[in-house]
């Protein structure tokens, strides 16, 4: 009866001893799995641990991308909402541009070196290249004044969405990252039960584990990334299309001073053949196209355009100059 019991007992030890050869979790503190995110890290093979690191570096320079956008747009938020108020507050066109040009972050008096304000600038600065001598402006001042703007607000487009791609990349490549850590950390996890024949739990545990974290850090890394492309790359829209009002109100005002520049020399439209056109038609037709044409186009453009208003000390009351912009009509 005795032999019995110890053979008993001896068969039970051995098949101890093969279930913890198997992989079965043992007894004692040595012999359990962390199963915390470092011990998992730890646990995990080289492959898994590189799309670990990998997706962790992409969730931080994805936050770090969304931050600074976020900062920087409700600081381009607040310089044209200035800028608009000193738009329409009735000032000349050349203490603006003044102002503007004079810019500084923290100068007393002036403004930030914002999109609005570039935009100005370079309407301005074409304006200023269309001058000639006597006070006129070139024929098509008007379409580069709008051209050189809209160049301008492409060039502020391109600055607002910068890096914004790499959040749209981050959204659609990270999940794949960790689909791919995770099919690498079931195939650990197989391998393990072909090792050790067996199906236990604490075998296929540590494989699943790696892979399941692997497949949060990529879903971790892309759910903020898309949510902040789609709110930062919403906003850029928002504030290219104001910039776009804006260059239009501003080209109808430089437009409507042009025309109303020409008007005032005699009747002439803005481009200033029309006292010219009748003098010059009339005599030519009589005395010869050659002088008509001489004596038509030459004072029509002096006639017409000269008193064009351009950048300059503002006017005296009574005559063109400088144009003052309008204060934005109520309601």
């Amino acid at each position: 009866m005795g032999t019995m019991l110890t053979g008993v007992s001896l068969g039970a030890g051995a098949s101890l001893a093969t279930m913890q050869l198997a992989g079965a979790p043992a007894s004692g503190a040595h012999g359990e799995i962390d199963f915390s995110i470092v011990g998992l890290f730890m646990q995990a093979t080289l492959v898994v641990q590189a799309v670990i690191v990998l997706l962790l570096l992409a969730s931080i320079w994805s936050w770090a991308i969304m931050v600074e956008k976020a900062v920087r747009f409700r600081r381009l938020r607040a310089q044209a909402r200035a800028f608009e108020a000193a738009f329409w507050s009735g000032t000349s066109l050349e203490a603006l541009w003044e102002r503007v040009r004079a810019a500084s972050d923290d100068g007393p008096g002036g403004f930030a070196d914002g999109p609005a304000e570039r935009v100005f600038d370079a309407g301005m600065t074409e304006w200023s290249r269309s001058q000639v001598q006597g006070g006129g402006v070139i024929p098509g001042s008007l379409a580069r004044i709008e051209r050189a703007m809209s160049v301008a607000i492409a060039r502020e487009g391109e600055r607002m969405v910068s890096r914004l791609a790499f959040l749209a990349t981050t959204g659609a490549v990270t999940p794949f990252v960790g689909l791919f850590g995770t099919v690498w950390g079931i195939k650990t996890s197989f391998q393990g039960i072909a090792a050790m024949q067996s199906t236990n739990l604490a075998v296929v545990a540590p494989g699943i584990a790696e892979a399941l974290f692997a497949t949060a850090l990529g879903l971790l890394a892309a759910i903020p990334a898309v949510i902040g492309y789609n709110r930062l790359s919403g906003e850029a829209d928002r504030m290219t299309a104001a910039l776009e009002n804006f260059a239009d109100e501003f080209a109808t005002i430089l437009g409507r001073q042009i025309d109303r520049a020409g008007m005032g020399a005699g009747g002439a439209r803005a481009t200033g053949y029309g006292p010219g056109h009748g003098a010059g038609h009339g005599a030519g037709h009589g005395a010869g196209h050659g002088a008509g044409q001489g004596g038509g186009q030459g004072p029509g453009q002096g006639a017409g355009q000269g008193p064009l208003p351009g950048p300059g000390p503002a006017p005296a009351p009574g005559r063109p100059g400088a144009p003052v912009f309008p204060r934005r009509a109520e309601g």
